[in-house]
Order: structure tokens, then sequence, then C-alpha cells
């Protein structure tokens, strides 16, 4: 009985790879919470887009492959849910460390930004995510990966996924009242861009 139970003790290689589905199992049953939350539960507050972007950008820095480059506009304020932002931007940038790594398949770098848009019809806080991926093929895949439990091409990213992530994108941009457009990068990678309507006091 102890040979056997030596035998099926995993070992660190084994034991990492559980660890590994398991957690990324728990991520897919998150996004499958936050995908089913109904949009009237919500409560909006005052939110310092600005700083929570900051916030959110900090945490990803211990990465040790995910290269965040960012360039924010001080105390800009718009009407949201802190979580349902925080999940947006985290959605934003996992996607890219998923399917948008540098053509050395090492790192990944996302360059994001947020500043004022004050001319055009469209006009408030503007932010937007840019990785430097492979990009999608076409225009017509892009718009597919918005909709739920749909992925990009796993056979070229070797990622795995819910299929959920940029549904969630669009739907928390929608609630927020904000619009979204993903587009490939004519230096290929993605291209996400968002703008909300500013809040502004007197």
């Amino acid at each position: 009985w102890r040979r056997e139970w030596e035998m099926a003790e995993p070992d660190e290689q084994a034991r990492s790879g559980m660890q590994s589905d398991l957690s990324q199992m728990d991520a897919i049953i998150n996004q499958l919470l936050d995908y089913a939350k109904p949009s009237d539960s919500l409560r909006f507050d005052k939110v310092n887009i600005s700083e929570l972007l900051k916030q959110v950008i900090q945490e990803y820095s211990r990465v040790n492959y995910l290269h965040l480059h960012s360039a924010i506009a001080t105390d800009m304020y718009i009407s949201g849910n802190a979580t349902e932002l925080r999940r947006l931007f985290s959605n934003l940038i996992e996607n890219s460390c998923r399917y948008g790594k540098n053509p050395d398949k090492l790192n990944t770098v996302v360059e994001i930004q947020c500043s004022h848009k004050t001319k055009g019809k469209k006009q408030g806080v503007l932010i937007s995510f840019r990785d430097y991926g492979e990009g999608a093929p076409s225009d017509d895949d892009i718009g597919r990966l918005l909709k739920p439990f749909t992925r990009a091409d796993v056979s070229r990213s070797q990622a795995n996924g819910s299929g959920l992530g940029l549904a969630i994108v669009d739907r928390i941009v929608r609630r927020h009242r904000g619009r979204l457009r993903i587009y490939n990068h004519e230096h290929k990678g993605y291209v996400a861009v968002m703008i909300f309507p500013e809040m502004k006091f007197k």
C-alpha cells in the first residue's frame, strides 16, 4: 500500500500543473459569475478613474514577463462601479497576456493611456490599451470575439480561457454608458479604445 501511495504522490511538476489548472478553473468560474451578474444590482458612485487605473497597473507590475507603459492624466472622474471597472481593466491586460505576447513569445508589452477627449462629438474620458501581439486575422474576427464564449485562435496563441473576457469588457463599457472599439494596429497587435462620460465639478 505504501509503495502505491508513493507512486501516486505527484511530483513537483505535476503539482504545479494541477495548481495552474485549478487557478484557471477559478478564473473561468469568476468570469461566468461576472457575466451573469444583473446590471440593476450595481451601485454607481463617483470614481477617480485615473487612480483606479494606476492601482491596477501597480498590481500587474509584479508579473515578470509583463511590461506596462502608461500615460495617465490625473484626477479624472466618471460615474461608475469601481469593482466592475477594475474587472474591465484586468480583463484587457489578461487578454493581452494570453493572446498579445511579443513575437518572441516570452514577453508582453501593453501601452495604457488615459486622457481627456475634448474634440469631436464623442467627448469624455478616453482610455486605450495596446499590445504588440499578432492581432486578429481580420476585423470580422475582432467583432466575433466580443460575443460570449468566443476565443481567439488557440492554435496560434497556445492559450486557454472562458471566451468571456472581451464580452465582459464590452458589457461593462456599455453599463457605464461608454463606447468601445477594438481593432488591429497597423504594426500588429490589438488596440482597445473606450470613452466614458466625464463627471465635471463646478
